[in-house]
């Protein structure tokens, strides 16, 4: 769980920014909410490939698979200096890139966000503050960074459960976390509101659902990724 050292920083930093000032950053456009893999010099973020694997939720956070994670070429194109490892694997590139390293496995039973996020807002915030652009990641990048994004939009947008899950949705379609996950996401919202817009829905595969049968776009969810 422990934090790695970077030996590189962008040449031309983005001006400091904190998570703080999130709240009024506008969405990234079409063409920037993209993502890679098998990508090659010749593509850019905007290509089909790259949007497969990781996409821009708000300017400086990205959310990503693994492959991303690995692909260097990728995560400098993109101007990454830091990056979030939700996975049970080791940091990729220590010598390159800062990391955090939260390492829990893709299960329901697993205590994500109540022991974890706090440290992880605190270390985005510190390199946000800094200019430096973010990614979070996991294996495949669905679930188990699909809700520390979701929680940080909660944190730092000010936004509800769903409306964090229509943005992060619009950046990602293939978002969907799993149901303890989505409960605690609950949990979470609930603590920080009051009260909940979404509430997990009926089903072994779980989803999402507005509580007061708002927008119909739940959030489907599988227990493995």
């Amino acid at each position: 769980m422990g934090v790695s050292s970077s030996s590189r920083r962008r040449s031309t930093e983005a001006p400091q920014r904190s998570l703080g000032e999130l709240r009024g950053w506008s969405a990234p456009s079409a063409g920037t909410a993209a993502a890679v893999g098998g990508a090659s010099a010749s593509d850019g973020p905007s290509s089909t490939l790259w949007r497969r694997h990781v996409a821009e939720v708000i300017p400086g956070l990205w959310i990503g698979n693994r492959e991303a994670a690995c692909n260097i070429h990728l995560l400098r194109t993109i101007g990454v200096q830091a990056c979030v490892n939700v996975t049970m694997q080791p940091n990729l590139h220590p010598d390159h890139f800062k990391y955090l390293h939260i390492p829990v496995n893709d299960t329901p039973e697993q205590d994500l966000l109540p022991s974890n996020l706090p440290r992880v807002l605190a270390w985005v915030n510190s390199h946000i503050t800094a200019g430096r652009t973010v990614l979070v990641y996991c294996h495949a990048g669905i679930s188990r960074s699909a809700s520390v994004m979701l929680g940080l939009l909660l944190h730092v947008r000010g936004m509800s459960l769903l409306e964090a899950w229509t943005h992060l949705k619009k950046a990602r379609p293939a978002v969907r976390p799993n149901e303890g996950f989505c409960r605690q996401l609950c949990e979470l919202e609930r603590s920080l509101r009051g009260t909940n817009s979404a509430a997990v829905g009926p089903s072994h595969k779980a989803a999402l659902v507005p509580v007061s049968g708002g927008p119909s776009a739940a959030i489907q969810s599988h227990r493995h990724i």
